[in-house]
């Protein structure tokens, strides 16, 4: 696999030549900058996932995989109905889109009143019916408008719309967006949905997430990644010891600025 095209460049990625994901819930721990959202791309690219919103960032970063993908292989027990992939940024491009596309809906629905205007009602409904059509469904596709919900809320509505039967979920950090309470609710929407079959690999800094029982945990480190624990992971045990201690770790703050 000998390269020097991005991402198999990276030791991390190229020493792998075989990494299984036989548990309904694989977790994948690491500092910023280890391999864990690379190595999801790589996921995503092989299993050809639907990203949100199919943006055009969200295209320019699957093509970029699409070819390192090459070099390795898929191989499914049960080859998923849908593969589905979550990241942050894309979920926030994806309100912003969704936004964009109401606008232009409700637009065309002023135009068509104005053009329409002193013909008869039937001509001005069948005109204006694919964009009311459209504004139905947009608005009516979640519980709550996501423009008008928290990121977090909307980021949980949002994910909840996606989960259908024996799916596979590529999520990365999705913890940026949600709180530890709403870690929590997620946690408890994979276990609900594992129970329809479906499979999970999340990349993750979230101590809630990496608690999640049994799950398969892998963590790269230093160059390297390999099955681990959650309490053997670095960035626990110095959560463990920051609240137990806080103090400990504050006064040293202090003395620097002495």
């Amino acid at each position: 696999m000998a390269t020097e095209m991005y991402p198999l460049n990276l030791p991390q990625i190229a020493e792998i030549e075989r990494l299984e994901f036989t548990n309904p819930v694989t977790l994948i721990a690491g500092d910023n900058g280890s391999g864990k959202t690379t190595l999801i791309e790589l996921i995503s690219a092989l299993t050809n996932a639907v990203r949100i919103g199919d943006t055009r960032a969200s295209r320019r970063a699957h093509d970029n995989f699409a070819s390192s993908s090459r070099a390795f292989r898929a191989e499914f027990t049960l080859k998923p109905k849908r593969s589905f992939f979550f990241l942050a940024e894309d979920f926030t491009r994806y309100i912003d889109a969704r936004e964009d596309m109401i606008r232009e809906e409700m637009l065309e629905m002023e135009r068509i009143q104005r053009d329409y205007d002193g013909r008869s009602g039937y001509a001005k409904s069948l005109a204006a019916l694919p964009h009311a059509s459209g504004l139905y469904e947009m608005k009516h596709m979640y519980s709550d408008e996501l423009s008008q919900q928290s990121h977090g809320e909307g980021y949980i509505d949002f994910f909840g719309s996606r989960l259908t039967e024996k799916g596979l979920y590529l999520m990365d950090e999705p913890e940026g967006a949600l709180s530890y309470f709403n870690q929590y609710v997620l946690m408890n929407m994979i276990a609900d949905a594992v129970n329809r079959n479906c499979q999970f690999i999340i990349s993750t800094h979230s101590p809630v997430l990496l608690a999640y029982p049994n799950a398969t945990l892998y963590t790269f480190e230093e160059n390297h990644i390999k099955e681990s624990s959650f309490q053997k992971l670095e960035n626990i045990n110095f959560l463990k010891d920051f609240l137990t201690e806080p103090a400990r770790f504050l006064r040293r703050l202090g003395e620097d600025e002495e």
